[in-house]
């Protein structure tokens, strides 16, 4: 597949892998981080000693920050969030259809200094 990305990084990117550098790079921005889009990005996690609140902001943000700003995903669902509390971390589970039909699957952790990463197979993957 050829493409924009393709052309600019030298090397054949598929949109699975599109998809999922954008999502990466859309978590790790600080929201009002650009100015024309002052809701592109995550906002600042204020610590809460409430993990059940916390968890469900985390969740209603991420889901409208991708539908909002990932428009090749549809059917987007956020599932199976857990809280480890002897790594101090939150993992989501992200599963997303694409507009070629098919489906993306990832893992989100929240670790305990407020930075969101994206694994897939086992790795975190880093911008």
């Amino acid at each position: 597949m050829t493409d924009f990305l393709s052309q600019v990084i030298g090397r054949p990117v598929t949109v699975r892998a599109s998809v999922l550098q954008h999502i990466q790079y859309l978590l790790h921005q600080r929201l009002g981080g650009i100015g024309h889009l002052p809701d592109y990005g995550m906002p600042e996690l204020q610590d809460q000693a409430n993990l059940a609140e916390l968890k469900k902001n985390v969740v209603s943000g991420l889901k409208t920050l991708i539908e909002k700003y990932e428009p090749r995903v549809t059917g987007l669902r956020i599932e199976d969030a857990s809280i480890h509390q002897e790594s101090n971390r939150l993992q989501l589970k992200i599963t997303a259809f694409l507009f070629n039909d098919d489906t993306l699957c990832f893992e989100a952790f929240l670790m305990n200094n407020h930075q969101l990463y994206i694994q897939k197979n086992n790795e975190f993957i880093y911008l």
